[in-house]
C-alpha cells in the first residue's frame, strides 16, 4: 500500500513539472473598509490552472494580517487556453520597461490596490511550440500612486497584457468567484 501510495505521488509530481507554467497573475480584491483578498494565480500550457487565495484583514495600524488560504486547481476550456497563448506569443519580442515618476498623487490606496502583477514566460519555442523558460514580470499596477511602474514598451502589446489580466481574472472568477 505504502509503494502505491509512493508511486502516485511520484507521478503526479512528475505530470506536475512536465508542465510549464505560462502566466502568473497576482491581484488584490477589496471587499469592505477593513478587509479583502490576494489572489495568486498560475496557468501551465496544459491549461491547469491554480488559484490561492489569502484573506486579509486590515488593522487599525495598517498591517496586514493574513488567515486561512484556499487553494482551488482548474482545467480550462481548449479555446480560453488558445486564446492566452495567442495573447503570450506576441509579448515575447517585446521590451519590458520601468518608469519612475517622482511626482505620484496624493492617492493612498489600499495594498490590495497595489496588488496587480502579470509574469508571463517569455521564451518560447516556435519549432517546438513550447514555452521553455522562465516567467518575468511584464505588466505591474499603473495607478497614479504607483513611482515605479513596469509595463511593455508599446501600446498593442500593453492592451495585450490587460487582455491577459482580464480574461485571467474571469476565469478565476468563474472558478473561485464565489470565495472571492
Amino acid at each position: 500500500m505504502k509503494s502505491i501510495l509512493l508511486i502516485t505521488t511520484f507521478l503526479f509530481a512528475l505530470s506536475a513539472s512536465a508542465n510549464t507554467i505560462i502566466a502568473k497573475y497576482d491581484f488584490g480584491v477589496q471587499n469592505s473598509f477593513d478587509n479583502g483578498k490576494f489572489v495568486k494565480s498560475t496557468l501551465t500550457e496544459d491549461g491547469s490552472l491554480s488559484i490561492e487565495i489569502y484573506n486579509h484583514l486590515i488593522l487599525a495600524n495598517s498591517a496586514a494580517r493574513p488567515s486561512a488560504s484556499e487553494l482551488i486547481f482548474a482545467q480550462i476550456n481548449p479555446k480560453n487556453l488558445q486564446f492566452i497563448i495567442s495573447k503570450i506569443i506576441p509579448t515575447t519580442q517585446a521590451q519590458v520597461v520601468t518608469t519612475y515618476s517622482e511626482i505620484i498623487c496624493m492617492l493612498m490606496p489600499s495594498g490590495f490596490m497595489e496588488s496587480d502583477h502579470l509574469y508571463l514566460n517569455r521564451t518560447y519555442n516556435s519549432h517546438t511550440g513550447e514555452f521553455i523558460g522562465d516567467l518575468e514580470l511584464v505588466h505591474g499596477p499603473q495607478g497614479c500612486w504607483v513611482s515605479g511602474k513596469v509595463s511593455l514598451d508599446n501600446t498593442q502589446d500593453n492592451q495585450r497584457a490587460y487582455e491577459l489580466k482580464s480574461t485571467l481574472k474571469l476565469l478565476i472568477n468563474e472558478y473561485a468567484g464565489h470565495l472571492l
